[in-house]
């Protein structure tokens, strides 16, 4: 499963998401009490988004576990000659390397996640706050 399968990015033509949404630009249409054409938010389509992005993390965290596995399981796997004695003195900055850019990946899927998830919030606030009736339309 590729990102494209499910949407288009920003700018392409037709910006969709067939999932949902987590937004969309307003023509300043009716529904625009302000005619200003903004964005359009859905929270439920960033938590919906937030939760495939944690399914990823799990994806990516089990690659990881099982790349350790490997690693584990063949030993010294490097050979017996000059090369293989070679490779092996660095064999530890480059599993090093591998396994903390594996890692840092992994913290900034799990970091966009928690970014998507507060947006639902945010905008869940700012749509409760746009729609209360202490907050009327502007008149102009």
């Amino acid at each position: 499963m590729t990102s494209s399968d499910h949407y288009t990015r920003p700018g392409d033509s037709g910006w969709s998401n067939s999932s949902g949404g987590s937004g969309s630009y307003g023509s300043g249409g009716s529904s625009d009490p302000y005619g200003s054409g903004g964005y359009q938010s859905d929270p439920s389509g960033l938590r919906h988004r937030a939760w495939q992005v944690h399914l990823t993390e799990e994806f990516v965290r089990g690659l990881y576990i099982e790349l350790g596995d490997v690693f584990r399981e063949e030993g010294r796997p490097l050979g017996n000659d000059q090369y293989g004695a070679e490779l092996e003195k660095n064999l530890p900055r480059i599993e090093y390397g591998i396994f903390g850019a594996f890692s840092r990946y992994i913290d900034e899927i799990e970091t966009t996640r928690q970014n998507l998830i507060q947006n639902a919030r945010v905008y869940e606030e700012v749509n409760h706050v746009n729609s209360s009736p202490s907050n009327p339309p502007d008149p102009r």
